[in-house]
């Protein structure tokens, strides 16, 4: 039950454990209910990643060591935080009071990865100068060389020998593999 003073803060978790500490502290609310806490997300996006020739879409923390959690923070629900396994402190600015977040700023967040889709960043395994194969298209079973990383066009630039001759192919992502 959500009550008027809740608000959204930042807390801090131990590097790498924010789904475990969202997971400790949203089972620690089933056996030990406290009305002050009611909701606790892991922020996330997702990215489009190219790994040998494959296309993959991944979760990424966007803030890696931080959750959100929507409470009413008081001494009882500041004590239930600290003995929370995982969890460290609050996010606090200018003094030692935790700062909440605006609601529309946490929506925003949400709705923005929510809908970011196939326009999100793109990172793959690829370096100028390494050895590929390609693997679809008219220049299958090619070998080449990258010549260069297009991220906004999601290709690359592969030299191919043609007839004797080095001659530059732009490819997408996936349809080249490492050599």
């Amino acid at each position: 039950m959500e009550t008027k003073e809740q608000k959204w803060y930042i807390v801090h978790t131990q590097s790498g454990k924010e789904f475990s500490a969202k997971q400790a502290l949203e089972k620690r609310l089933k056996t030990e209910p406290i009305a002050q806490i009611t909701d606790v997300i892991v922020p996330t996006y997702k990215e489009t990643v190219y790994k040998d020739g494959k296309k993959k879409q991944m979760e990424r923390k966007s803030f890696p060591g931080y959750i959100y959690v929507k409470m009413e923070l008081d001494r009882e629900s500041e004590a239930y935080m600290a003995q929370t396994p995982y969890v460290g402190g609050f996010v606090v600015q200018g003094g030692n009071r935790p700062r909440a977040l605006l609601d529309k700023d946490v929506k925003n967040l949400i709705t923005k990865n929510e809908a970011v889709g196939d326009f999100s960043p793109v990172q793959i395994d690829f370096e100028v100068g390494q050895k590929v194969l390609i693997i679809d298209g008219p220049f299958n079973n090619f070998q080449g060389t990258i010549k260069a990383i297009h991220l906004d066009k999601r290709k690359v630039s592969v030299n191919v020998e043609i007839f004797g001759r080095i001659t530059p192919v732009e490819i997408d992502y996936f349809k080249v593999k490492k050599n």
